[in-house]
């Protein structure tokens, strides 16, 4: 009796085990048949003194310029409500776009995230409302130039990222797929 109870519980152990590695194949084959087959996006990078058109816009850069997060604020002090106490361990980058309109009922995109080393960053959309007045007024026009303050953060980094921070690549990124178009800041002024 206990022999074939024994025998009777290899023989579920054998079907669990078959099923579970019939399951494991499934996946890997899927997974397979996945990266195979997806279409990646198309990359389309533009430098700095290129104008890029998206969705009915052709936005150029006007100017890039870095500096330390507290220097930012002294040289602004009517944002001065939007900053935060600083002990060094922020940047900012100061991007001033200019916008054309090529289609008519074309809507700005304003929604410009920067890359740099692995990260995404966007915004304060309060601080931008407030550097861009025509955008939220209304009187914004084809060929007005909007301003984007992007803010680098020593903790997303390592140390040794951190100090070569201002040597580091940073691209500005429209759309993510099935084209994504990048502007990549060469020149951008350090303070």
């Amino acid at each position: 009796m206990k022999f074939k109870k024994i025998r009777e519980s290899k023989f579920w152990m054998i079907i669990l085990s078959l099923i579970a590695l019939a399951a494991i194949v499934l996946y890997v084959i899927r997974v397979y048949n996945v990266n195979k087959n997806a279409l990646l996006p198309e990359y389309q990078v533009y430098s700095q003194t290129e104008q890029v058109e998206y969705k009915g816009i052709n936005y150029g850069i006007q100017s890039a310029t870095m500096m330390n997060y507290n220097e930012f604020f002294k040289k602004n002090p009517q944002y001065v409500d939007y900053s935060i106490p600083d002990d060094g361990e922020r940047k900012v980058i100061v991007v001033e776009y200019s916008a054309e309109l090529v289609d008519d009922g074309a809507r700005l995109e304003t929604y410009i995230p920067i890359k740099y080393l692995y990260v995404f960053n966007s915004f304060d959309p309060m601080l931008f409302d407030d550097m861009n007045p025509s955008l939220a007024n209304g009187s914004f026009k084809s060929g007005d130039t909007f301003t984007i303050v992007y803010e680098i953060y020593k903790n997303n980094l390592s140390e040794k990222e951190w100090k070569n921070i201002e040597n580091t690549e940073y691209r500005l990124i429209f759309g993510a797929y099935p084209v994504r178009k990048e502007i990549v800041l060469s020149d951008i002024n350090r303070m």
